[in-house]
């Protein structure tokens, strides 16, 4: 809430007095020059680019981590990771749980699907492939699962499968 406000309140200065002055009033405010107060908003900028790439590239690490079997078994496991970012398995957060449970034994609560992706990939890294073929092929031709079908599911109180 505060962080709209002051959004909120930056874009109303700036559209009021324009972007120089805001960065000479912020200037003289920090007892900066102009130029430093630049040079920190260019750096805090790329910082968050930088830590905006290293998340999108959280499952191809998590990928080259996993011990697999086999060629074939990185393979399923790949491909299941991608149909998990498709949403076409596991789509919310609450089948993800509880595949990982009832693989595990035991109850985990995730905050976000994303946050459930380490452990998810750990459990179907351990499922033989046989196996993975199984689910794959159950998710392969499941259309992906729109937002009127979650709620539904929701409403009603029904998990559905798996994809």
């Amino acid at each position: 809430m505060t962080a709209d406000l002051v959004n909120l309140e930056v874009r109303f200065l700036l559209a009021r007095y324009g972007v120089r002055p805001v960065l000479d009033a912020l200037a003289k405010v920090r007892k900066q020059t102009p130029e430093e107060v630049e040079a920190e908003l260019d750096r805090l900028e790329t910082t968050k680019a930088e830590r905006k790439k290293k998340a999108e590239k959280a499952p191809e690490r998590l990928l080259a981590r996993l011990p697999t079997q086999s060629p074939e078994q990185a393979s399923l496991v790949r491909e299941l990771a991608a149909l998990y970012e498709q949403r076409r398995f596991l789509p919310n957060l609450r089948m993800a749980e509880d595949f990982v449970a009832q693989r595990t034994g035991q109850p985990r609560k995730f905050k976000s699907r994303k946050a459930a992706l380490p452990a998810l990939l750990g459990v179907i890294a351990t499922i033989p492939p046989e196996d993975l073929r199984k689910v794959r092929d159950e998710c392969a031709f499941t259309p992906a699962s729109g937002d009127y079908e979650l709620l539904a599911r929701a409403i009603l109180g029904t998990k559905g499968s798996q994809c």
